[in-house]
């Protein structure tokens, strides 16, 4: 991979777990300045060590192993001027966190296959409505539809949703 791959490559996979990293370090720290600024030191060491990551692997392990690390030095270092987890309850968050995050990932992909099931109309309004700053009465009035009917066809098509994630997830995962 040229250098220029290897930039854009570490770019995506940042920009992809960007939210998901934070999460993890903030469900560590239960601050959110010190996750801001632990985020960004992990951030600082991916880079430095991005030559000897395996593609192959799991870029997001990776990501939150550095930054455990990262936030397990903050806390050593902070000592008694904060509230800190001792190694042991450290560890057992950082696991629950990474068992989390893979079923969210699931629920998350069930919910991708399932909104392209949707028909088109109900698909294209209910991911208007999850838009940034969109709100029921306007996405209602660019659909044509009269704020009490936009409720009931969100509630609608929000059940659906459910029902299809619920069902994919008792499937077996196909390897």
């Amino acid at each position: 991979m040229n250098t220029s791959d290897h930039h854009k490559e570490f770019l995506r996979l940042v920009s992809e777990n960007r939210h998901r990293i934070f999460g993890y370090v903030f469900s560590l720290t239960g601050n959110r300045a010190d996750s801001e600024d632990l985020l960004q030191e992990s951030l600082i060491t991916m880079w430095e060590k991005f030559d000897k990551f395996d593609p192959s692997t799991n870029f997001i392990a990776w990501s939150f192993k550095i930054a455990y690390y990262k936030t397990r030095n903050f806390q050593r270092k902070a000592g008694n001027s904060k509230l800190i987890f001792d190694d042991d309850i450290l560890e057992k968050v950082a696991i629950q966190f990474e068992q989390d995050a893979v079923i969210l990932d699931r629920r998350y992909e069930m919910l991708q296959q399932c909104l392209q099931k949707l028909n088109d109309r109900d698909r294209e309004f209910i991911l208007s409505r999850y838009q940034q700053g969109a709100r029921v009465e306007k996405v209602a009035q660019a659909s044509g539809r009269k704020i009490q009917a936009a409720y009931k066809a969100l509630a609608r098509i929000r059940k659906r949703l459910y029902e299809c994630v619920s069902f994919n997830l008792q499937r077996p995962q196909e390897s």
